[in-house]
């Protein structure tokens, strides 16, 4: 499950930082099994900087921070021709995942109707099915 919940160092560090930023000493040392020190809140501080100047778009998917990571080198190496086809690669990506996005969101429109219908439908035929005990039950 953790593996879910991080996608790379960074991730990890920021949750600890939060975990020390907004817990008690005693909580923290019971989470991480190590005191709570302004050394360590420094040092886990530092390593994130060091780990965003290295790899800036970290939190990004891999294809994307490939992409944003060529259009960097471009702009650096004043390589406006690679720069450009960057561009394009990464605004083509962006319209993938907005396609993608509007299908997803179609989909759930679609099933919310459903779910809609269904609970409605078992209202209806809950009603109708007390309906008729009564009614059988009434003339015995």
């Amino acid at each position: 499950m953790a593996s879910n919940l991080f996608k790379n160092l960074q991730d990890v560090l920021t949750h600890i930082l939060y975990y020390y930023d907004c817990n008690s000493a005693g909580t923290f040392k019971w989470i991480f099994k190590i005191d709570k020190d302004k050394n360590i809140r420094n040092k886990i501080f530092s390593l994130i900087e060091i780990l965003q100047k290295e790899n800036p778009f970290s939190s990004l998917s891999y294809k994307d921070a490939e992409l944003l990571g060529n259009i960097n080198l471009a702009l650096n190496s004043n390589n406006l021709e690679v720069g450009q086809i960057t561009l394009q690669q990464l605004a083509d990506e962006l319209g993938l995942k907005e396609s993608r996005i509007e299908v997803q969101q179609k989909r759930n429109k679609h099933s919310s109707i459903m779910s809609i219908i269904g609970v409605v439908l078992t209202v209806f035929f809950g009603v109708i099915s007390i309906l008729l005990f009564l009614f059988y039950n009434i003339n015995e």
